[in-house]
């Protein structure tokens, strides 16, 4: 399956370092729209896709906004239509393609009907192209507007869900602001804050796909020993920021470089929402440590015993380094 999915993978690369580096319009469109190309294959033949519902949802979602970028961009090359409206306008086209609020509402159906593979490339590779785009063509307005809308969303979206797909999503959203934050602040904060997230995303999607989890009450099924179990569970507090794991470190870095530009007021509000993150993080955390009756007997994934324990106290020794331990883990 790995060797069918490399060369659109590659692709999708490939076509959002041109989107990166792109130095007109119509360069940055034809990159985002062979990344468009290339990830459809990718929706289709990931492992455990059962239709092609969620490739022709993705395609019919970002088809409209391509077209409604392209007719902005050319109403902005005329005189006429040079305007802060049409420039709005353009950044509505470049939100939607993205996933960030206001325009998020495809995005948490999108993960649900996705594969757990297709929602990685979904929550990381694809945001990158269009929200670089944001950055480096709106005015700062709007981005920061958007980077706390996104966060404000992604934190309340998330309180009341069962799927974990959804939850993942709602969670991305959250992220995706604080992404939008470090790309305004400067490249080596977006950079850092990428590379920790990425890393966060595939720890605890690589073992929910091994399994088949799909629902909050699947994890109380669980046929495990505790050290698995808390593997899983740092890997969810360290998503949510929790100092002192590793995913508290980005957010950090962030909160100061908001602070050294006067940022305080933003920095406060994303903080104090992404404290509401943590809420359904600790609810996975509680399903993982108690245990209750299964809710399905009929359904009851198990993970496998550790075969190599003195390898695993040694990638988990330190808090950071937690994520990784699950990557090496259910990889082998």
């Amino acid at each position: 399956m790995w060797i069918k999915m490399l060369p659109f993978i590659i692709i999708m690369i490939v076509s959002m370092l041109l989107t990166i580096s792109a130095n007109s319009w119509f360069t940055a469109w034809i990159g985002l729209e062979i990344n468009l190309m290339a990830m459809i294959p990718v929706l289709i033949l990931t492992k455990g896709q059962e239709s092609p519902e969620p490739a022709i949802k993705y395609f019919l979602i970002q088809a409209l906004g391509s077209s409604s970028m392209v007719f902005f961009i050319l109403l902005m090359k005329t005189q006429l239509f040079n305007n802060p409206v049409t420039s709005l306008m353009l950044s509505s086209s470049l939100l939607l393609k993205s996933g960030v609020a206001p325009l998020h509402f495809w995005f948490p159906s999108m993960i649900e009907d996705s594969s757990w593979m297709a929602c990685f490339y979904l929550m990381t590779v694809q945001k990158i192209a269009p929200i670089t785009l944001m950055v480096t063509n709106l005015p700062s307005s709007i981005i920061l507007a958007s980077a706390v809308l996104s966060v404000v969303v992604g934190s309340l979206g998330g309180l009341n869900q069962t799927s974990l797909k959804k939850i993942m999503a709602y969670s991305s959203i959250t992220h995706l602001g604080w992404i939008l934050s470090s790309l305004h602040l400067n490249n080596y904060l977006f950079m850092m804050y990428n590379l920790t997230y990425w890393m966060l995303v595939l720890s605890i999607i690589n073992p929910l796909d091994k399994l088949n989890l799909m629902n909050l009450n699947q994890i109380t099924n669980m046929n495990s020993n505790m050290f698995i179990k808390s593997l899983i569970m740092f890997n969810f507090l360290s998503m949510g920021g929790l100092p002192p794991f590793m995913g508290f470190l980005p957010k950090l870095l962030v909160i100061q470089a908001m602070i050294q530009n006067s940022m305080s007021l933003i920095s406060s509000l994303m903080v104090i929402m992404t404290l509401l993150t943590l809420f359904y993080y600790i609810k996975i955390v509680i399903t993982i440590m108690t245990d209750q009756p299964p809710f399905n007997k009929t359904n009851n994934p198990t993970i496998p015993m550790i075969s190599n324990y003195p390898m695993m106290v040694i990638s988990t020794s330190s808090i950071g380094l937690f994520p990784l331990a699950s990557l090496l883990f259910y990889s082998f």
